[in-house]
């Protein structure tokens, strides 16, 4: 295992799911207009959820492209994986998540979940968070994951 991977080699990583009404995909930079539309979408939820100033206000499409670019290369190397949550036809992106290192002990990995900001206060964001957080324990080999990220109640993280 690469001493930087977050999980074995030998773990042949999902790169495309159907989950209940959604589908789930690597990343790919081909999708990068519309992972950039609803990543702005949800700027001001991530950046509560996440302590950050990212993405900026003057967060650039080009500077997203390259964001994917450099996530599609953690993917590959197994550092981190991130995913697009896009609808069935793969015409929108509803949000994306995040498999990352762990932020604390005991933990194998972190994971965090956003949805363009028509959907934070939907049934759909529960639903998707609850189909990942099921997709992860039956197909990856992490035992302990921290989903603690995306604890916070959408309606504080929307108001401070």
């Amino acid at each position: 295992m690469n001493s930087k991977a977050l999980i074995h080699d030998s773990f042949d990583v999902p790169v495309e799911a159907s989950i209940q009404d959604f589908i789930i995909m690597k990343v790919d930079p081909d999708y990068a207009k519309l992972d950039y539309e609803a990543l702005m979408s949800a700027k001001e939820f991530i950046r509560k959820q996440l302590g950050s100033e990212w993405p900026s206000d003057n967060f650039t499409l080009k500077e997203n492209t390259d964001s994917l670019f450099d996530d599609l290369t953690s993917f590959n190397n197994k550092t981190s994986f991130t995913y697009h949550i896009l609808n069935r036809q793969k015409s929108q992106i509803i949000g994306c998540f995040y498999v990352s290192s762990p932020i604390a002990k005991p933990y194998d990995a972190s994971v965090f979940i956003w949805v363009k900001k028509e959907y934070l206060s939907s049934p759909v964001f529960p639903k998707i968070k609850t189909a990942i957080k099921s997709w992860i324990s039956q197909k990856w080999p992490l035992k302990r994951v921290d989903y603690s990220l995306n604890k916070q109640s959408i309606t504080k993280a929307m108001k401070q």
